[in-house]
This record gives structure tokens, sequence and C-alpha cells, in this order.
């Protein structure tokens, strides 16, 4: 497991800023139910990942952890990539920019219960040498998908439960498999 360090641009430091004096405030006027600190370090995560997540009018494209993913896709060659995140807008993020330069991604987010659509997604992955990128959130895909065809994984973020992310982790490496 490899991690990368990210540099924060100058407009998530602001946004992180901003978070921080927001809770400080919060937390001076002793509105202790406003303060709930898995709320606080979901939004930290959410802007680490892209800014759009918690600004809707903002571009999804932008943030350097995208940078970063598609930087590591493009330079998978002959590899394939499976992406997990918990957060379906950052995987459908993805996906439109990956779509942009190759078409033969596979994506299932769980949204759409379809479990047909679910299974051509990962037989697509599976069985094409031209799909070369799987995403998919932890929830819809961390658990009971083989997508044993991926050697990388890629997670822009990670579950709270280790257990969680070991369990997507398992779907690219099986018992047996070299």
């Amino acid at each position: 497991i490899v991690q990368v360090p990210i540099e924060m641009t100058d407009l998530l430091r602001k946004l992180y800023s901003q978070i921080e004096e927001d809770d400080l405030t919060t937390y001076l006027k002793r509105d202790i139910e406003c303060v709930n600190e898995v709320s606080k370090i979901m939004r930290y995560k959410q802007i680490a990942i892209s800014p759009d997540l918690l600004i809707p009018d903002m571009d999804p494209e932008y943030g350097p952890k995208f940078d970063a993913i598609l930087e590591m896709v493009y330079g998978a060659g002959d590899q394939k990539v499976v992406i997990f995140s918990q957060f379906a807008r950052v995987v459908r993020g993805l996906h439109k920019l990956i779509k942009k330069v190759d078409k033969h991604v596979a994506m299932f987010t769980g949204k759409d219960k379809d479990l047909a659509y679910r299974q051509s997604q990962v037989d697509k992955f599976q069985q094409e040498d031209r799909c070369r990128t799987f995403m998919t959130t932890m929830q819809a895909g961390g658990v009971g998908l083989t997508l044993t065809a991926g050697s990388i994984a890629i997670f822009p973020d990670l579950m709270w439960n280790p257990p969680d992310n070991s369990q997507a982790l398992d779907r690219l490496c099986r018992i047996g498999q070299t």
C-alpha cells in the first residue's frame, strides 16, 4: 500500500480555515449539538477530495486529488485500475473525466439497483481488455464483487472502519490468485 501525499491548493486551505472558524465559533457559542465531530471530519474529507462536494456550484473537476488520480489511471499502462470512494459524486465526477479520454470505463455506484447492470459493468471490466478502469462506491462495490482483473486499487478517501477498506481491496486479491 502506497500513500501519495497531495499538496493542498490555496483554495483548499481557505476552505479548511473557513470550516475550522465556523466550527470554533459554534463551539464557543456552546451550541454543542451543532458540533458533531463525525460530520466535521466528513466535511474535511470532502473538501480534500473535491470542493464541489460541499460547494455544489463549483466545477467537479477541480481539486488536486482528481489530478493525482487521473495521473495514476493514465500512467497504469497495461494494468487495470479499480477506484473506490465512499462518495458517489466523486465516482461520477472521475467517470466523467476519464471517459473523455477512454470511453471503455466501467462504473457502478449502487444508485441504480439493477443487478443486471451491475453485473454487466463487472463483466466489462473483467473480460474486456480495452476496459482498464472500474469505479465504484465502497458501499456498492466493496463487498461481493470479483474484480481480479484489477491490479491497482485507488482510494481517494477511506472508510472509518479499516476492515471495510481491506474488504474492498480484497475484491482485487482473491485466495489462490498470483
